[in-house]
């Protein structure tokens, strides 16, 4: 008895020890080398979305950005469902690229866009524009979000950024997120409904965000961004997994997934998740369109396709990746033309993109971050600012 006491007192010791390190650490990384906070939560329709009134800090190796939350989750100011009969609503979806951490709320494209339409003296309504985007969202789960965020506020046009890695996200079996397929007709079913995580090792890892976030966040962000230590994370459910359907193993490079998107040659399981990510295009068109709204389709540029020496300097870094053939334009191409079967209205801001960096010699993007810094969000703002006039004064 006296040695199992004595084995649960030092026991204690230890367990306090740690305790007390790792406050001490959370301490560090909020005052001193301050950290990311958590933003996210489980949402029963979209996977996630933030943290209702979270406020904080977003930080990676190139900035330090301050976020806040509305009251429905979302990067943006508050608006009410009741629209006045002076005001024109714009509902922007999309993943990161919309949800825009990496630079100030008064820096996002979705802002810029609302100050030059508010700013053009020949719009004579008031525009509000709302930004719905979440990071690591899919074009399931950005249509998702019109149905039950976004329909609410009774917009008048609605944009859907789309990103190169929706195809994937599209066929990632990650069990918060929605899942669609397509029956033996090509009809769109939803097959799944996002459900929380409730194993014993997440409750442990949501104890341990819950008391040391800025701890878990330096943890998950930085060794995360090693390949090998990410498929690691992975595999401890700490990092967010490559599709199941990509890899059975998940030993997967994750720029290996990525580049799938430009490749010259896809496998038939891509060209399925390439089928899945149209109809669910063409059904959020619909959703729109049925409640009364334009809709805007809104093509990629990320930063390989723009600035192609980052994309050399991939290949030579990870060499393996050269065994296949990449058309970077490839995803905008095949975009375009859906987009002309189906009449879809669209901007496709590769050209613009490439054209500003040929002729300013400027950077678009963050070098390790990959989004798009305020040059960025201020370019895609103005390309947009033009078409969404255009949509606007035609129908008055």
């Amino acid at each position: 008895m006296k040695n199992l006491k004595k084995y649960l007192a030092n026991l204690s010791l230890v367990i306090f020890g740690i305790f007390m390190a790792l406050a001490l650490v959370e301490v560090i990384f909020t005052y001193v080398y301050p950290q990311s906070d958590d933003f996210y939560q489980f949402d029963p329709y979209i996977g996630w979305k933030h943290i209702p009134n979270k406020t904080g800090l977003w930080v990676r190796k190139e900035f330090v950005v301050p976020i806040k939350i509305n009251s429905e989750g979302f990067r943006d100011v508050e608006h009410f469902p009741e629209k006045p009969p002076d005001v024109y609503r714009i509902v922007v979806l999309g993943d990161s690229f919309v949800e825009a951490f990496q630079v100030k709320y008064e820096e996002t494209f979705c802002y810029l866009l609302e100050k030059m339409l508010n700013s053009d003296s020949e719009i004579k309504k008031k525009v509000e524009v709302i930004n719905l985007g979440v990071s690591a969202f899919g074009t399931a789960q950005e249509y998702q979000t019109l149905r039950y965020y976004g329909l609410k506020y009774n917009p008048d046009l609605v944009i859907l950024l789309f990103c190169t890695n929706d195809v994937t996200d599209n066929v990632d079996e990650d069990i918060r997120r929605p899942r669609f397929a397509l029956d033996s007709k090509g009809n769109l079913i939803q097959v799944w409904k996002p459900k929380c995580k409730t194993t014993a090792y997440e409750s442990i890892k949501n104890f341990f965000k819950g008391i040391f976030p800025k701890t878990y966040n330096f943890v998950a962000n930085t060794l995360g961004s090693n390949p090998t230590i990410f498929n690691f994370l992975v595999k401890m459910g700490i990092a967010r997994p490559s599709p199941k359907n990509e890899t059975k193993t998940r030993n997967v490079n994750p720029y290996e997934v990525g580049l799938r998107v430009f490749s010259v040659n896809y496998s038939e399981d891509f060209r399925h998740a390439w089928n899945l990510t149209k109809a669910l295009i063409l059904a959020t068109k619909k959703e729109a369109e049925e409640n009364n709204a334009k809709f805007l389709f809104v093509l990629p540029a990320v930063k390989w396709q723009v600035h192609e020496d980052y994309f050399q300097e991939l290949l030579n870094k990870y060499t393996f990746l050269k065994k296949n053939k990449y058309d970077l334009e490839r995803p905008n191409k095949i975009l375009i033309n859906f987009s002309i079967e189906n009449d879809i209205k669209y901007v496709d801001l590769l050209p613009y993109f490439k054209n500003y960096v040929n002729k300013t010699g400027l950077r678009l993007f963050y070098y390790y971050d990959g989004h798009w810094n305020a040059n960025g969000h201020k370019l895609a703002a103005q390309v947009l600012y033009e078409k969404v006039r255009d949509i606007i004064l035609k129908s008055f």
